[in-house]
């Protein structure tokens, strides 16, 4: 893809790329919040299309520990426990979501707790994803 540079692959290298060869519009959006970061995820996931993540992790948090690796979000798990959608803060519904990590010892298509998955990503130092 010619995506990375000497400071690793940039974000918008790759949204550029993803851009050219498909019909939906992706962008690399810095999040403040587990909210903003689930509407993002939602707003793809619904329109079929994974988001893309970029994660710092360490001990015992993930198998392996990288200071920033790329990683597919394909599903958000939601459990509304009874009551209505719109009754429920959207951070405490989500419980798991699906990642697709490419890392060739890492942990291939899994379900993973989304406090997690939100953590790693929260912790790389560009707090973003493509959607």
């Amino acid at each position: 893809m010619n995506t990375t540079s000497q400071a690793g692959t940039g974000f918008h290298a790759i949204v550029k790329e993803l851009n050219k060869n498909q019909s939906w519009r992706y962008e690399v959006g810095v999040f403040t919040s587990q909210t903003q970061w689930l509407n993002w995820a939602k707003l793809s996931l619904r329109n079929y299309k994974p988001i893309i993540i970029d994660i710092n992790s360490y001990g015992s948090n993930w198998p392996y520990a990288t200071a920033g690796h790329y990683m597919v979000v394909s599903g958000l798990n939601l459990d509304y426990q009874g009551a209505s959608p719109s009754d429920i803060n959207l951070q405490a519904i989500v419980q798991t979501v699906k990642i697709n990590d490419p890392y060739r010892s890492g942990e291939g298509i899994k379900w993973h707790p989304f406090s997690r998955i939100y953590g790693m990503n929260y912790q790389h130092k560009d707090n973003a994803i493509i959607y």
